[in-house]
């Protein structure tokens, strides 16, 4: 039995519309990054907070609840983590003081 050209037709029409209507609901759906670094910062990075997150209070945190509590973005707290961002921060660079229970820079 043969498909007449008039049944390819019909076909063919019938899988350009199921491929338009993919088509448009891939479009629609909105676009991400290959990675996800959660919200996006609420706040700037300080050379106290990369102190606390490399070698303070912070350092056994979860990245996660390092960004959703401080307001930092996961990718910020990644790269001080990483040593790509504030570098010149080192061990010694702050303390904590203990009458006050803040971070200071030592002199």
């Amino acid at each position: 039995m043969e498909i007449t050209i008039e049944e390819q037709v019909i076909a063919l029409t019938a899988e350009l519309h199921e491929l338009r209507t993919r088509v448009y609901e891939l479009e629609s759906r909105p676009q991400r990054g290959a990675r996800d670094y959660g919200p996006k910062a609420e706040v700037a990075m300080t050379d106290e907070m990369a102190w606390r997150i490399r070698y303070g209070d912070l350092v056994g945190a979860k990245v996660k609840d390092i960004a959703d509590e401080n307001g930092l973005s996961r990718g910020q707290v990644y790269s001080v983590r990483g040593m790509y961002t504030f570098t010149k921060v080192g061990p010694n660079s702050f303390e904590f003081d203990d009458e006050t229970n803040e971070i200071v820079a030592k002199k």
